[in-house]
């Protein structure tokens, strides 16, 4: 027997038991190679309210990349008498269960392992197995909800690794009583491995770095095929180290629940919210909700490019992440790590629908200079005023504001100056496949849209359903065109609307070049343009968050006191009356998301709009300030 367990878990009622094995720490043979596991069939055995599941930690290698992939050494969990499997073996259950773990390490470091615990729970407890020990967990599954278990063998505070440890979580779901052990729902296990430990600022290309949903790098990611008018459900579990922005391209989405390891809120009807994009924080879980309406191919991914560009892959294990450099069959070639695909079929016998003639058209120019950033060029979105199409070299930061009107049809045509490919992503924008944006994957069938050649054109025609505050940006060589300025506000009004920009305001947050350390700007402004407000008047302030890497904390000040305002919308969806109320001036953006605010000043004085921007490859936080200066 082990030494006695802290006075801790005996409070929280954990039943452990470590015990010593009698096989060796680690297997002589080779390691086994890991299977991707999918999540749809769970662990161990269920029976008269009990799952009895034999768990061990070991080395194995690992191809996230598929079979003809480079291989990686990894530990990784395995059910007893199986394969070991990334993400670990699935444990789920009706809500209720007794859960019995028997979990041996093989491996030849002390393995903390985190969550094989009762749920609910108030915090998130961890438990030491030494070399060669079994340790047996008695858990209960006391609430309905989605969780995970994660182990590491790194020393820091983190409840899971990112080196030879990254892959050693699994998901923990609860169902209600009387679910199937087959439901209709799939969970997607987000993780990270990193081969080596390199230093804040480290450029992306110079990293070695693997992201993947349960087990698998995109273009290795499972496709996943629905039907016109299906309710898809997902849960989502992130077991890395950042957040995540998850970017669903030409439908909503709406979030049904969010948790921990310990503990998951179910959302109340009136507080779910639909988005097209939604961070997700480490550590932290999401179920949701969505149907398509338009046949057709789509992705789903994280939109921050570090974690979707092959240029974050070790080019000494993939030989081929930068084959491409952004042009033909970018998606399938160039983009890499958390990217899923997805194939909407119509339904049967439907027909096809065709395209509105538009009553709206617009030219618009990607342009591009050199040696903006360094060596490094600039781009732009420039949209034709006139009769004279705009110099080859003129730049926008951000790029034109391009305004449509709801129900109207519209043909943007895009015309490329750039010496190098370009697909224009119309994010948030429900439209057909073919117009999406991005090259070599937006379509159907045989049908699908090329990237814009340097002196091509392409006609990308939609009819936007709602009003709201979008966006456009590239959706080819992320790292250097969104860093270098391919991005701009999209807006959506209502027929009839007559925008005025004194109390309509667009606040688009990004970075000013595309090295980590660029510094970051607001409307292409690196040192904040004060902002003039009048007493009285209501503002809609919409925000828009694109820096590449970055997340936002905002913030409206008065000295150090939060100032209030309402939300009204998000991603360009209108929230409801229930949700649209009076709050802190505070919002935490992930790339890819909007959101639109209604403030009031009551009085003449001077505040302050503070932008924390987190992230950026690595590099400390960077902290801007802006004066609003609100008069009589």
């Amino acid at each position: 027997m082990g030494p006695a367990m802290p006075q801790s878990l005996h409070i929280l009622a954990l039943g452990v038991v470590t015990l010593l094995s009698t096989s060796t720490v680690t297997d002589v043979a080779a390691p086994p190679r890991v299977i991707p596991n999918d999540n749809r069939t769970p662990a161990g055995t269920l029976r008269d309210g009990v799952l009895t599941l034999r768990m061990t930690a070991q080395p194995a290698v690992w191809r996230p990349e598929g079979p003809d992939g480079p291989e990686l050494a990894i530990y990784a969990f395995t059910e007893e008498g199986k394969r070991p499997q990334i993400p670990g073996p699935l444990v789920r259950v009706p809500v209720g269960t007794e859960i019995d773990i028997a979990l041996r390490n093989a491996l030849p470091e002390t393995l903390r392992v985190y969550g094989l615990q009762h749920r609910p729970s108030e915090k998130l407890d961890s438990v030491d197995v030494s070399p060669g020990h079994t340790t047996l967990f008695r858990i209960r599954a006391g609430a309905v909800g989605t969780y995970f278990y994660s182990a590491r063998t790194s020393r820091d505070t983190f409840p899971f690794g990112q080196y030879a440890d990254g892959q050693l979580s699994g998901a923990i779901v609860v169902d209600t009583a009387g679910a199937t052990r087959r439901p209709k729902d799939r969970i997607f296990v987000m993780g990270l491995w990193r081969g080596n430990r390199t230093p804040f600022g480290t450029p992306v290309e110079r990293r070695q770095e693997v992201l993947v949903f349960n087990g698998r790098a995109w273009p290795h990611t499972e496709r996943l095929t629905h039907t016109v008018g299906d309710s898809v459900q997902w849960r989502f579990i992130n077991t890395t180290r950042r957040g995540h922005p998850l970017h669903l391209h030409g439908f909503y989405y709406r979030v049904d629940s969010r948790g921990n390891a310990v503990r998951d809120t179910l959302l109340a009807e009136g507080a779910r919210r639909t988005v097209v994009t939604e961070l997700l924080g480490r550590g932290t879980t999401m179920a949701l909700t969505w149907s398509p309406h338009t046949p057709g191919n789509w992705l789903f991914h994280c939109h921050l490019v570090e974690h979707i560009s092959g240029r974050s892959r070790p080019a000494a294990l993939f030989p081929s992440a930068r084959a491409n450099g952004g042009h033909a069959g970018h998606a399938e070639h160039e983009m890499s790590g958390l990217v899923m695909g997805i194939h909407v079929r119509p339904r049967p016998n439907e027909p096809a629908r065709p395209p509105d003639p538009p009553r709206r058209t617009l030219r618009l120019f990607v342009t591009q200079k050199d040696s903006v950033y360094g060596t490094g060029h600039a781009y732009g979105f420039v949209l034709q005023n006139g009769e004279r199409e705009p110099a080859s070299d003129s730049l926008r930061l951000p790029g034109s504001t391009i305004t449509l009107v709801r129900g109207e049809p519209a043909a943007i045509t895009v015309i490329n100056r750039a010496r190098e490919p370009v697909s224009v992503h119309w994010h948030g924008i429900e439209l057909d496949s073919y117009f999406d944006g991005v090259g070599h994957w937006s379509g159907i069938g045989k049908r699908l849209a090329p990237a814009i050649a340097p002196g091509d054109s392409f006609v990308a025609r939609m009819t936007p359903p709602r009003a709201g505050t979008f966006m456009y940006h590239t959706h080819a060589h992320e790292i250097a065109q969104m860093g270098g300025g391919l991005y701009a506000p999209l807006l959506v009004v209502e027929p009839g609307y007559q925008r005025d920009t004194t109390i309509d305001r667009v606040i688009m947050l990004s970075t000013s070049g595309p090295l980590a350390e660029s510094p970051p700007n607001v409307n292409g402004d690196t040192t904040g343009a004060p902002m003039e407000l009048r007493q009285g008047l209501t503002y809609r302030l919409r925000f828009l968050a694109i820096a590449p890497n970055d997340t936002k904390v905002i913030r409206l000040l008065a000295d150090t006191a939060l100032q209030r305002w309402r939300a009204v919308a998000k991603d360009g969806a209108t929230l409801p009356p229930h949700q649209a109320v009076m709050r802190g001036a505070r919002l935490v953006m992930g790339t890819g998301e909007a959101w639109d605010v209604e403030f009031t000043p009551s009085e003449a004085r001077e505040l302050t709009l503070e932008i924390l921007s987190l992230g950026r490859g690595g590099l400390p936080p960077v902290r801007s300030r802006i004066p609003v200066y609100v008069r009589d």
